[in-house]
Parts: structure tokens; sequence; C-alpha cells
């Protein structure tokens, strides 16, 4: 009895310590909410769709002719609400984002809960997906509708595993239809809760998936009536697809992702009965094969695999539940938790050892990106900024979507002749490129010939 004990307590010092590594992270994302650290091109990018959402600006393409919207509207009027409360649609975006990430942690404990495991399997859960997140992706706290997206995917969720009634089953349909109109790469869990009621409940599947898409369908039409134009067609926006991006994407990915899908493997051979564990394998598959599909799109990141780590949160907690001994339990979370931790240490240098990097944190980095927005804010007139941060704290207006515009430019869609010819017509007072890579090379090669090099920051190269 005290060796069973002994054995999962150990169990709990590895979750212990797993979520002390976590809180770490949260700690540092938390500290950044309301600083002007740039964490990605997407946060003013976002931000500026929140602005014109309020002011009652076109969102589709955009009140500028070069900059694309290929995200779904809601999240826009919500983080953009609470950006006229706060002052700042980033600032409110990464709180909405830093939210709702603890709310999908919570949520998939809860489901672990439903799908009867106890405390430890759902600790085992959260700690999974939570880990991988903050590992392997910027997501946590950046101002993006990302985690906001999956939080009504997992209520939704959390209907269908919960004693199944109609109405349950109707809402859970309305709530993973608002999520796709939060962010429509969530489409993985619908699709999954829908295949696997296909199974196990006919009638109730018909019914969770009639509510999906009657409000599908009722938002599209709401949202043609209000844009003029079929949300398909505003989403589907050009980029280019690459063999490279795939392979480096799936290598980087199944660091990770490898371990938990042999467990879910050795699940599915043993407990292939159990109608919980088959939705693990459904869900995970999806999400697997759609997620390193897209992984071949330029521009796409980790966060098309988030999908992927929920799923297989699921199925670890499951785990759990199957296992018989301690020892195994143990054996399990380390081999899922080794490879996040190989990651973890691969990140780390000389600065994570310094006590300013836990003690003051984001310091440098908010005092670079002052010094920035002080020099946009002197180059009185339009700006190009690729870290669209940077532009929309120095109160420029939007004017190009440098990423998207040059994939539309790459894949022929739209022609590059009038932003070139205001490019060497001098419309802009400064342009910022932290990866100068990212235009397309007639854009580079009009930005190289109009202007000269003034500035270089952290955060790129300042012409």
């Amino acid at each position: 009895m005290r060796t069973r004990e002994a054995d999962r307590l150990a169990l709990v010092a590895l979750c212990l310590l797993v979520g002390l590594l976590c809180a770490g992270g949260i700690y540092r994302a938390v500290l950044v909410l309301f600083l002007h650290v740039p964490l990605d091109p997407n946060e003013g990018w976002n931000a500026y769709h929140a602005a014109d959402a309020m002011a009652g600006l076109p969102l589709y393409p955009g009140s500028s002719p070069w900059f694309v919207n290929n995200y779904p509207p809601l999240s826009f009027y919500v983080v953009g609400a609470l950006g006229t409360v706060i002052g700042d649609n980033i600032f409110a975006g990464r709180l909405v984002s830093s939210l709702s990430f603890l709310l999908d942690c919570a949520l998939i404990a809860r489901i672990a809960r439903q799908m009867g495991c106890d405390g430890l399997g759902a600790v085992f859960a959260t700690l999974f997906f939570a880990a991988a997140l903050l590992v392997e992706s910027d997501y946590v706290g950046m101002d993006d509708p990302q985690m906001l997206a999956h939080a009504f995917e997992l209520s939704a969720a959390v209907l269908v595993f919960s004693p199944r009634t109609r109405s349950k089953l109707i809402v859970a349909g309305l709530l993973a239809a608002v999520g796709l109109f939060i962010k429509h790469n969530v489409f993985v869990l619908p699709a999954a809760l829908g295949l696997w009621l296909g199974f196990e409940d006919r009638r109730g599947a018909k019914t969770f998936a009639g509510s999906l898409l009657l409000v599908i369908s009722a938002g599209s039409i709401a949202f043609w009536l209000i844009y003029r134009e079929w949300i398909f067609v505003a989403l589907a926006t050009p980029r280019t697809w690459q063999w490279t991006l795939f392979v480096r994407g799936a290598t980087n990915a199944l660091i990770w992702i490898a371990a938990p899908v042999i467990v879910l493997v050795g699940l599915l051979s043993f407990t292939y009965s159990d109608s919980r564990v088959r939705f693990c394998g459904i869900y995970a598959g999806l999400a697997i094969a759609t997620g390193f599909v897209l992984l071949a799109g330029a521009g796409v990141d980790t966060n098309v695999l988030f999908d992927a780590a929920i799923a297989l949160s699921f199925a670890l907690a499951l785990s759990l539940r199957r296992t018989v001994n301690w020892p195994l339990a143990s054996a399990i979370f380390l081999f899922v938790m080794a490879p996040l931790g190989y990651s973890l240490l691969s990140q780390i240098d000389s600065d994570w050892l310094a006590l300013p990097f836990w003690a003051t944190p984001w310091v440098d980095e908010n005092q670079t990106a002052e010094e920035d927005i002080g020099f946009l804010r002197q180059h009185r007139g339009d700006a190009i900024c690729e870290t669209l941060a940077l532009c929309y704290w120095a109160r420029k207006e939007e004017t190009v979507d440098l990423f998207n515009l040059s994939q539309a430019i790459v894949t022929g869609t739209t022609p590059s002749r009038s932003l070139v010819a205001a490019i060497a017509g001098d419309q802009f007072a400064v342009i910022e490129l932290e990866t100068p890579s990212v235009a397309s090379s007639g854009i580079l090669a009009a930005m190289e010939r109009a202007y000269s090099r003034t500035r270089v920051s952290d955060n790129g190269i300042f012409l």
C-alpha cells in the first residue's frame, strides 16, 4: 500500500514540476499584456480591424485597398468594444486571449472529467495542452482570436459530453458555429463531434449538425447583407503552398506530437470499444491530418495544430484512467513531456539565468519598441510596417498588409503596380521591415530604389 502511494506521489510531483514551469511561462505572458512589446505581426493587424469595426469602416477588404482581411468578423467587435474601454486594442486583444487560454485549460479539464478521468488525469490533460502551447507557440497572451474561438468549441464539447438532451445539443451547435465566426480554422472539433455522434447517437448527431449548419447559414447570409460579400470568398485569400514549408513544419511538430500519438495508438489497440477513446481517435486523426496539410501554406503557424494538442490531451487523460499501476503512469507522463522539455531547453540562453529576466521581464524590449514608436511618430504621414503593432501604437493609419498583399501579388491575383507607384512617389514617410523577404520582389525593389536605411533595431530596419 505504501509503495502504491509513493508511486502515485511521484506522478503528483512530476505534475507539480511541469505546472511550475507552465506557471513561469504564463507569468511572463501576463507581464507583457500592457507593454509596448510587439509579439507577432498579427497583433497590429487585428488591432486595426478592431478599430475599423468600432468606427463603422469597411472590414472586407478593409478601409485601405492594400489592407487584406481574411478573418471572420466577430472577434473584431469583441476586442474593439473592450479596446474602447481600455484605450488600446492590442492590450484588449491580449487580455481576451489570456483569459480565453485559462478558460480553454479549465474546459479541457472539465471534459476529461466528463470522460471518466480522475483529477490527476484532468491535470495531465491540461498540463500537456498548456505546455505544448507555451513551448511550441507564441499564442498565449497574444492579440489573436485563436484562444477565444477554441473556448467556444470546447464549450460545445462540454455540452455534448454531458448527459445529452435535445436543447443542449442545439446550444452546442450554436456555440460551435459562433466559434467559427470568431476564427475559421477551429472547424476540426465540431467535425469530430458530429462524426462521433453519428456513430454513438444518430438522432443527437442530426440535432447537433442541424443547429450548427443552421447558424452557419444564417451567419453567412447576415455577413452578405452587411458586407456585400460571401464570407467563404472573403476568407479565401490567396497564399503560396510549398513542400519545404510542409517538411519544416511537420518536422518541428513531430517532436512533440509523436509521443502522445503513440500513447493514443496504444489506447485504440487495447480499448477501441470505449466510445471516448474512439472520439479521441477521430478528433486526433482529423486534427493532425488537416493541421499537417495546412502547414504547407505560407504564413501558417503552429496554431493549426492546437486542435491536435487538445485531442491528444484527452487521450493522455484516458491513458491514466486505463493504467493499472502508477509507475507506468509516471513513465507515460515522462515519455510525453520529455520532448516538450527538450524543446524548452533548446530555447534557453544565458538571459534565462539572469534575475532581470524573471524579476523585470520585457524591460529592454519595451524600451526598444518605445524608441521605434517615437521614430515612426517623428515622420509625419503614412507608413508601412511589417510589425503592424508599431504603426498602430504610433497612431499611423492602416495602409499596407505587407504579407497578405505580397502573397496576392506572388500568386498573380493582385497586381503590384498601384503600390509600387505609391512607394516610388514617396507616399509613405517611413517603412519598417522585420524580415525584408516578406515583401514581394517587386515591392522590395521599389522600396530599395526610393528609400534609404535610417534606423536599425531589434524590431527590424527602418527606411
